[in-house]
């Protein structure tokens, strides 16, 4: 192109600029507004809360929350690594952790400080909702997006969700629990016990409320009986709920200890079992006295569901009387345990030898029996 043409060019430029000059100057200045525009909307803080997507499962009033947080953390990286400086590819390759371009930036002074910066902004950035658990239809949640630094890329804020799809939640009556789950009374009238169910891992259902005795029970005596927490738990993932978490149950169907045909044979027994203990020699004499007689009917210990057996002894003073030694005076209490045939009767021949310690506080003898379920009991021919 010659030298002519171009000035030429350059001519009808300039004619073509101060003809339009104002316009031109309007253009340019609306350029510069909009890439001043684009460049503090880059500098703003960045909303992540579009990517994030909730889901509810579970039961009215036990419903939980779940959420994509993988997402959400992702989001977070991939605005601190734009803002650090790294392409959206760069950024997608990092999130993803890929080896190599770990590796670049690691060996570049410049994208390792970035890196480490972009670290720092993802570190400064924290979320969660109010609640997660425990949720009933048409609840709001509320996700909150927090940030511990001024610089971060992160926009500080907070979304809603609505609560809803939870399924019904069945509804129990105490009744109808009980029903399913029978409370059962064993022993004697006055000296009974109980026998509470269990769920399918051994675990009993109920525990004693307040100070509610298990044992000496008589017909009509009324029991609150709690409902323990790992059995409602189990309740409430099968989208069931009690009415209440106590029962109140009523012992019922407990026959008189009158009718075991052979109690006196039985405490008869006592007698000789202490006498084999208390033998007098030439230089001890020894004195029994019979106090009273306590009753109680057990389960095994470890196991409640195993036969119960009925407890029978007698409190002894027991007077000694030494050569060697002064004269003391002391309590015990000897007996048997015994398991009950199906006519009523007590298995004397199977019974099993119980004793106590030897003391001088008789009250204290007597206050440890009824701790262990005793009660007095007096027999028709005592």
């Amino acid at each position: 192109m010659n030298k002519e043409k171009v000035l030429g060019y350059v001519k009808q430029a300039k004619e073509f600029v101060l003809k339009h000059k104002f316009a031109v100057i309007g253009a340019i200045v609306a350029l510069v507004v909009a890439i001043s525009g684009w460049t503090w909307y880059q500098a703003q803080p960045k909303s992540v809360t579009s990517v994030v997507e909730v889901s509810f499962s579970g039961y009215d009033g036990y419903g939980v929350l779940e959420y994509n947080y993988e997402d959400l953390g992702n989001e977070i990286a991939r605005v601190s690594f734009l803002k650090a400086g790294f392409s959206k590819d760069q950024a997608e390759e990092l999130i993803k952790g890929d080896s190599v371009i770990l590796a670049e930036v690691d060996s570049d002074p410049y994208w390792s400080a970035e890196y480490s910066r972009a670290l720092a902004m993802i570190g400064s950035v924290s979320y969660e909702f109010d609640k997660t658990t425990d949720l009933s239809n048409g609840d709001t949640i509320v996700l909150k997006i927090k940030t511990t630094s001024n610089k971060s890329p992160v926009k500080k804020e907070t979304k809603k969700f609505t609560v809803e799809g939870l399924d019904k939640v069945e509804k129990i009556s105490t009744k109808e629990f009980l029903e399913e789950y029978p409370v059962e009374f064993v022993g004697y009238d006055g000296y009974g016990g109980m026998e509470l169910p269990e769920d399918e891992n051994g675990n009993s259902i109920f525990s004693y409320s307040g100070d509610n005795e298990s044992n000496n029970l008589k017909n009509g005596d009324s029991i609150e009986l709690t409902v323990s927490s790992d059995f409602l738990y189990q309740l409430q993932e099968e989208g069931k709920k009690l009415e209440s978490d106590t029962v109140e149950v009523e012992v019922s169907g407990l026959t008189s200890i009158s009718e075991v045909g052979n109690l006196a044979e039985a405490l008869s027994k006592n007698d000789t079992y202490i006498k084999s203990d208390y033998e007098n020699s030439s230089s001890t004499t020894y004195t029994l006295e019979k106090q009273k007689s306590y009753i109680s009917y057990q389960t095994g210990y470890y196991d409640s569901s195993s036969s119960g057996q009925v407890y029978l002894v007698s409190v002894y003073k027991v007077t000694t009387v030494s050569k060697y030694s002064d004269t003391t005076v002391e309590y015990v209490y000897y007996g048997y345990r015994y398991y009950v045939k199906s006519d009523n009767s007590l298995d004397l021949e199977t019974a099993n030898k119980v004793s106590g310690y030897e003391t001088q506080d008789l009250e204290n003898l007597i206050a440890d029996l009824e701790t262990e379920g005793y009660a007095e009991y007096t027999a028709k021919s005592e």
